[in-house]
């Protein structure tokens, strides 16, 4: 028996001849009963659907299409030619009728927008839509179609005709804004021309419509309303997951936005070009802040360059070239922002990137909707190891919050890493070469790698730089005064968190390179520091300040109660004149900086001036992007490192293969955990002949 939905719009058209109208059993009038579409099952596991969509010459008009099925063998030729859409869902089920062949299909919001916006006036047109085209029944059937549909994907929207980029839509102003963009992109280019008239009026031009949209973008924001050219570059598409590959495989690339029952649309190349040329122009009037949403399209521009070479040049040439190192690269570009990609079902957090990351040789099994969440995320993580490396790929694993059934070597893809991942720093291109090819998964949830003993932590820091945050719960209600408590107890915890590492540090009577413990705290606090020569004189300059604070209450840093009374005092006393930016700032961090006079003449001590008082702000601020969320060790051999703040007295430190990073892991019966890379000052690493290599299996 079909499937059955009631119909009840007053204006659903059948055909495209005469309106049938509906109602419900309380308005008297008959009631229809359309059946829900049913799927017809593809003939062949290369064939894919496509939507025939009909004509019409009024935006209001009910929707009417038919499916028919192509194979994409014969997708080029012009009679199975297509064009797909890429958009947001934006909701997880549709409400909104449209008539397909003998059946409806429920269609959210986004998606009968765009296709009411895009049909033709006068002829069909043929579009693949994934939530038309896919089968998205949940039953067995359905999901076995699916897992082989998501494994073309890429090749669906390669063998386009033209990827049609739905933005949204919005109101007549926003379509002023697009047009402000247009021209933003037209004029842009013009300013590296090498007639110099022309890069002048080019460069001028470009600027004028920058001014203009930010005109026109403040005259149009406010509280209750988003500004509408913030409404278009940072729209729900930029941050969904599938739309990466979507337009990285594109041919050809449109970028269309919806207004007032019409649409405008541009190139891909000039949407991203407006939107540099948008920082560009803003930068010269003062600066602009980086959005995730502009970083996750500069990471969509740049795979889509590195996919579209590496497909007109074939494999061959790009192995002649050495274009393996640039996809390792995109690859771990990827990585690095997979967290600010959304997606409805997590497991499409890696299915949506499946086509995108065969074709930079990451190799992965294909997609099956019956696996576990955890299951996929160890997949891409053993797919991660053998492209990269060992390291690369852990410094994904620290994250606030993780899944509870993850093994402890595989990251939370959908969590921020909380450390700055290093791999600018390793050479992937050897990644083989630092396994050793000594790692396998001996079953599921197991990795098993040859690495060697370095040292066991003995004592950890018991306070830690914080994170500065107000949660968005919190900044609707926040007051001045309570924003003023918040900030003061922030100030406190960065200060304790200096007084705790440095009596931490101070107690290494001897450091095995023969360093003294004040200089090896300061390289290991601050690591590839931009200015050492002035950071470490305000890095003395803590010191003092801190070494008084100690003499001054007393504190002993064991004592729950002493500590609270060292928070209040340095609120009272010191957060304030360090961090508060006031006029007579310079002559409040002056007294702080003199009431705390060390005993040991031999610190420098500059003279304190309003540049003095800066520095130690600018090394308050690398210290804390440097640490945040690490705690301070020390090991029994003496040495002093940072690691993941979830460290604990007795892990150990570990070197796998022939990699020279460290790692904290932790024992756990007859298996080992991560705890999460390490920087330890001038730990003394010497190559292991692979004969000592130990075995370390990891859950």
């Amino acid at each position: 028996m079909p499937q059955t939905r009631y119909i009840t719009s007053h204006d659903v058209w059948i055909g495209s001849w005469f309106p049938i109208f509906l109602g419900n059993m309380s308005s008297g009038l008959p009631e229809i009963v359309i059946s829900t579409y049913k799927h017809k099952r593809l003939h062949t596991s290369r064939s894919i659907r496509i939507i025939l969509l009909q004509p019409s010459l009024r935006f209001e008009n009910p929707l009417e299409c038919s499916l028919i099925e192509i194979s994409l063998d014969e997708s080029a030729d012009s009679q199975n030619g297509y064009e797909a859409l890429s958009y947001v869902w934006g909701e997880p089920r549709g409400h909104l009728p449209l008539l397909c062949d003998d059946g409806i299909l429920l269609l959210t919001r986004n998606c009968d927008i765009a296709l009411r916006s895009l049909r033709d006036p006068c002829k069909p047109r043929k579009l693949w839509v994934d939530a038309i085209c896919i089968d998205q029944a949940k039953n067995p059937v359905s999901t076995e179609e699916r897992n082989n549909q998501v494994k073309m994907m890429g090749e669906v929207y390669r063998k386009a005709r033209c990827v049609l980029v739905w933005l949204g839509d919005g109101d007549e102003k926003s379509g002023i804004a697009f047009r402000y963009l247009q021209n933003i992109a037209r004029y842009g280019p013009m300013r590296t021309s090498q007639n110099q008239t022309k890069a002048k009026i080019g460069g001028a031009l470009m600027l004028h419509y920058v001014y203009m949209l930010s005109t026109f973008e403040e005259q149009n924001t406010s509280q209750t309303r988003v500004g509408p050219s913030k409404l278009i570059l940072d729209s729900p598409w930029t941050l969904r997951t599938w739309t990466t590959q979507e337009v990285a495989f594109a041919q050809e690339c449109d970028v269309c936005w919806g207004h007032s029952h019409r649409h405008s649309k541009m190139s891909w190349e000039n949407y991203c070009d407006a939107g540099n040329y948008i920082r560009l122009g803003m930068a010269s009037r003062g600066g602009v802040e980086e959005s995730i949403e502009s970083e996750a399209l500069s990471l969509k521009y740049q795979l889509r360059s590195n996919l579209q070479l590496g497909l007109a040049l074939g494999p061959e040439l790009s192995f002649f070239l050495d274009l393996a190192q640039g996809s390792t690269d995109a690859f771990l570009r990827c990585l690095d922002k997979v967290h600010t990609f959304k997606a409805t079902n997590p497991k499409d957090i890696v299915y949506g990137m499946f086509e995108m990351l065969k074709q930079l040789d990451v190799v992965l099994p294909d997609p099956d909707y019956n696996n576990s969440t955890e299951l996929i995320y160890e997949q891409l993580a053993l797919a991660s190891i053998r492209k990269t490396g060992i390291l690369p790929t852990f410094d994904f694993i620290c994250t606030e919050k993780r899944k509870n059934q993850l093994p402890s070597w595989v990251p939370d893809w959908e969590a921020k890493p909380r450390f700055q991942p290093r791999f600018q720093s390793y050479d992937t291109s050897k990644s083989a070469d630092k396994l050793q090819l000594d790692m396998k998964s001996p079953g599921p949830g197991l990795l098993t790698i040859m690495g060697s003993h370095k040292g066991t932590i003995d004592a950890v820091s018991s306070h830690n730089f914080p994170i500065w945050e107000i949660r968005d719960a919190e900044k609707k209600n926040l007051t001045p005064e309570r924003e003023r408590e918040i900030m003061d107890h922030h100030h406190a915890e960065v200060l304790l968190a200096w007084v705790n590492w440095l009596h931490l540090a101070s107690s290494i009577e001897k450091y095995p390179t023969g360093e003294d413990w004040l200089e090896v705290a300061r390289n290991t606090m601050l690591p590839k520091a931009p200015d050492m020569v002035n950071h470490e004189q305000a890095f003395y300059t803590w010191y003092a300040i801190v070494r008084n604070l100690l003499e001054v209450c007393q504190c002993d840093l064991k004592s729950e109660e002493s500590i609270a009374h060292l928070s209040r005092k340095i609120v009272e006393d010191y957060a304030k004149h360090i961090f508060e930016r006031t006029p007579d700032f310079v002559e409040q961090a002056k007294k702080a900086y003199l009431c705390s006079q060390p005993q040991d003449e031999t610190i420098p001590r500059p003279e304190f001036t309003h540049q003095g008082a800066t520095q130690l702000n600018r090394l308050d601020m690398h210290i804390l992007s440097q640490n945040t969320d690490r705690s301070l060790f020390i090991t029994k051999d003496g040495y002093l490192g940072t690691t993941f703040h979830t460290v604990k007295a007795g892990d150990q430190i570990v070197i796998f293969g022939l990699t020279t990073e460290p790692m904290v892991v932790r024992k756990a019966g007859e298996f080992w955990k991560v705890v999460g890379p390490a920087r330890i000052h001038r730990l003394d690493i010497k190559p292991t002949p692979v004969q000592e290599l130990e075995s370390f299996t990891f859950i």
